[in-house]
């Protein structure tokens, strides 16, 4: 199992990467038998097959490398996942070739949020940045995808605020590095906060990570 990064920020929160060589038939030898249920039911693409099922195997080794029980993972009401009969925080991410998981037991919430650096960014990048962040980005590929992943991984982690990409969220200028942090202001009806995200640019992906209250 090729896991390229894997980050123990504590003893008790976890991240990984895991580029996927293996084949369909590999994973499901190794996968627990509730997630390779899900995803076989739920998913017919041959890739997508790949990367859930990859995200999902790194998300119990993650586990596990914490000394918790993995029994798989469910949805909950925000169609994020959840680890059964487990109360630490998870998040799970896809965008093959690569996954990327985060598992916490110490904070309340916590997401990530992998991505290929891609020109389709620079086409959709108004739909998800406001005009400050637009003319910091500008049509640079790197800070594009940073800042989808970063908007994608705290999405996740304050699902039940459904916030608005544009208009709630707002990426604090920042110097670009292949590991990095930035910060977030969140501004809703619900949610006042700065969130503070961690960052990889690395080839020809970015990974965005946080957790809250942040602990990492």
């Amino acid at each position: 199992m090729p896991i390229i990064h894997s980050f123990n920020k504590e003893s008790s929160t976890v991240v990984g990467i895991w580029l996927i060589e293996e084949s369909l038939e590999e994973m499901l030898a190794i996968c627990h038998p509730e997630d390779a249920k899900f995803v076989l039911s739920n998913t017919n693409n041959h890739n997508k097959r790949l990367e859930r099922l990859a995200a999902r195997i790194l998300a119990k080794q993650l586990t596990e490398s914490i000394g918790l029980q993995y029994k798989g993972i469910h949805k909950n009401v925000y169609k994020q996942p959840e680890l059964i009969d487990n109360d630490s925080s998870i998040s799970i991410s896809h965008s093959y070739p690569y996954a990327a998981a985060i598992i916490s037991n110490s904070s309340k919430s916590c997401g990530v949020d992998i991505e290929l650096c891609r020109p389709k960014l620079q086409r959709v990048s108004h739909k998800f940045q406001n005009e400050e962040e637009a003319r910091f980005s500008g049509k640079n590929i790197d800070k594009l995808c940073i800042a989808w992943t970063a908007k994608e991984a705290v999405y996740k982690l304050l699902a039940q605020h459904k916030l608005s990409f544009k208009n709630e969220m707002e990426i604090q200028q920042y110097e670009l590095n292949p590991n990095g942090q930035l910060s977030m202001l969140i501004r809703s009806k619900a949610f006042n906060d700065i969130i503070k995200i961690h960052y990889i640019l690395e080839g020809d992906f970015a990974m965005s990570y946080c957790a809250y209250p942040t602990n990492i």
